[in-house]
């Protein structure tokens, strides 16, 4: 039986991986923040048939803040890309 990642396993290495941080815009009381993680594939062992995703060698992991007067929303995404694990770059 093959070893598989959780979301829990992903996000833990992601964490460990390369991190970009930027404040995206501030229009009046509208502010975004988004902290972006890098990981490259070769690092998440657990990821079932990686031979399988030609191309793929990044884990990308987004969060977003985003606050709108008296309100904050939180969002998580994550990409898959074929870009090198460059968190500055991605971001």
């Amino acid at each position: 039986m093959p070893i598989t990642c959780n979301l829990q396993d992903i996000e833990a290495e992601l964490k460990l991986g390369t991190l970009r941080e930027a404040i995206l815009y501030a229009v009046g009381a509208n502010i975004e923040k988004r902290k972006v993680w890098t990981v490259p594939v070769s690092s998440l062992p657990c990821l079932h048939n990686q031979s399988l995703w030609t191309g793929l060698t990044t884990i990308v992991m987004v969060v977003s803040e985003r606050q709108m007067w008296n309100k904050t929303t939180n969002e998580v995404r994550f990409y898959l890309s074929s870009l090198e694990s460059n968190a500055e770059k991605i971001a």
